[in-house]
């Protein structure tokens, strides 16, 4: 008998874990073609910035200001990136550029301050705060959290 229930209650649970796997797939799926969507045409751009040598002409104007925060120059092309997209797009570049472990870790955390302005700026409007008094401060925030980060990280 024990061993009858046991078998039972494994099947029953089978069966749950399909029945979930059949809800949440259709989501997953429309996830991950939004995902998508986003993602390979932020990759296609930043291949070929770097493939035509954009990114080092950009990387050679924004060095002076990002050395501040012990970063390359081609990290403002991460930053304005997240800026504009969602922070999915940032770890693509990310991996895209291959940054060492630290300046990484700078600038992943001051994506994270500033990323997905226009999205959020229209939430914002609606909450009653001024969206350019938030952008601005979570653009100095992300600054600021760079140079703190810098100056605590070991080199």
């Amino acid at each position: 008998m024990k061993g009858f229930i046991l078998k039972h209650r494994n099947k029953e649970w089978l069966f749950k874990l399909l029945k979930c796997i059949l809800r949440g797939l259709p989501q997953g799926m429309n996830t991950a073609k939004w995902l998508l969507k986003i993602t390979i045409p932020v990759s296609f751009t930043v291949l070929l910035l770097d493939y035509y040598g954009i990114i080092d002409f950009i990387a050679v104007y924004t060095a002076p200001l990002f050395r501040y925060f012990g970063l390359p120059g081609v990290a403002a092309i991460v930053l304005f990136t997240s800026i504009f997209t969602n922070v999915y797009s940032v770890i693509l570049i990310l991996a895209t550029l291959a940054l060492p472990v630290r300046e990484g870790t700078i600038l992943a955390a001051m994506c994270l301050v500033s990323h997905g302005f226009p999205i959020e700026t229209a939430v914002l409007s609606k909450t009653g705060s001024s969206p350019v008094r938030m952008i601005f401060v979570r653009l100095i925030g992300s600054f600021f959290v760079a140079f703190i980060m810098n100056s605590l990280m070991p080199g």
